[in-house]
């Protein structure tokens, strides 16, 4: 919809009068928005039509208090009432209705940049955040124990993080949800649009942001090249626009990147594409090294093989071989083992039964 600011006197006034038609409805015969409409009614002094809406009974304040002690929400006093949760509270506090503490206690954000810069680049990632009344949700899925570890230790300090089994039936697989509320402090991590990350990408707090973004969303591959070591840095992501950015900050500090496509339905790293993906990478030892030396990666797994490629002297496979696989069965091993506890626990759920 467009912002024009003046509309015509009597184009107004035949719509709003002779056609009695709503502000929404103008707004959509002429391309803009009822905040324009009203503005315009206002400016012409256009008087309104009387109000068809329904009388609402407002309830006395002792049926509204005892609804609200027993736990129903404003919104669940709202249907009973028939009126949107925001009029529920608008009488709670002409009441003086004292308001709930929220269930999970929860902590203002420490303002240190760093740690903001890693969180938004966690939230570019895998993390889902929305904005839920005075909180900040904030949730992620995974088959990883050390992706749990890794949320409980980012938000721990602020909240009280939840985790709880999940059967996910686009992947049919079993998983975990780990979610937290968060003070409202947390409320840049809401928008995932890149135009308020630009300048935490761009800043003095890059490699931060770059290790949440990694530990969200990359790979750390140690193979056998030939008889020598070979190391591959990656991340993935659908917004090529993201990664752009990213590689242009890298290309800027003397890394050379490579992007690839990884279509719909192709398998990388044991997962089925469920859309188009980029993906951003390093195939230089040294660069890969080098960069690894610069993030501060939380991500256990991850971390794991970055200090396996940080230890390589001489670069000969055989020297690291049997620590490198026996890396790879633990990491397996501790993903099979989630998973067998998410169905454990899903099932248990479900069925209202005992674990045991």
């Amino acid at each position: 919809m467009t912002n024009k600011i003046a509309l015509n006197l009597i184009e107004l006034q035949d719509l709003y009068w002779n056609e009695n038609l709503s502000f929404k409805s103008i707004s959509k015969r002429l391309g803009m928005s009822p905040t324009c409409i009203r503005l315009n009614m206002i400016r012409y002094n256009i008087p309104r039509r009387e109000s068809t809406r329904r009388d609402i009974v407002k309830p006395k304040k002792g049926i509204l208090e005892n609804l609200y002690r027993k736990g129903l929400s404003s919104i669940g006093i709202g249907k009973k009432f028939d009126v949107h949760p925001n009029t529920i509270l608008k009488w709670m506090k002409e009441y003086n209705i004292p308001r709930r503490y929220f269930k999970y206690q929860k902590f203002p954000f420490s303002k240190n940049l760093g740690e903001k810069a890693y969180l938004i680049g966690l939230r570019l990632g895998d993390l889902y955040v929305q904005k839920w009344y005075r909180q900040v949700y904030a949730e992620t899925t995974t088959t990883h124990s050390s992706m749990i570890n890794l949320f409980y230790n980012v938000f721990q300090n602020y909240g009280e993080p939840q985790r709880s089994p999940k059967f996910n039936k686009k992947t049919s697989r079993y998983e975990w949800r780990v979610n937290v509320f968060l003070d409202k402090s947390f409320k840049f991590l809401v928008s995932k649009r890149l135009t308020g990350s630009i300048d935490i990408i761009d800043g003095n707090n890059f490699y931060d942001f770059l290790a949440g973004f990694f530990d969200a969303e990359g790979c750390l591959h140690i193979y056998d090249n030939h008889g020598y070591v070979g190391l591959s840095w990656i991340v993935y992501n659908s917004r090529k626009t993201l990664l752009d950015i990213i590689a242009a900050k890298l290309n800027q500090e003397g890394f050379h990147t490579k992007f690839h496509i990884i279509y719909k339905n192709e398998k990388i790293d044991g997962y089925f594409c469920k859309k188009k993906m980029w993906a951003l990478a390093l195939y230089t030892n040294e660069e890969v090294r080098r960069l690894l030396n610069h993030l501060p990666i939380r991500h256990d797994e991850k971390l794991r093989r970055a200090n396996i490629a940080l230890s390589v002297t001489n670069n000969r496979w055989q020297d690291i071989a049997d620590e490198v696989c026996a890396l790879r069965s633990q990491i397996k091993n501790e993903t099979k083992q989630c998973v067998t506890e998410a169905v454990i626990n899903w099932k248990v759920k479900h069925s209202g039964g005992d674990k045991n």
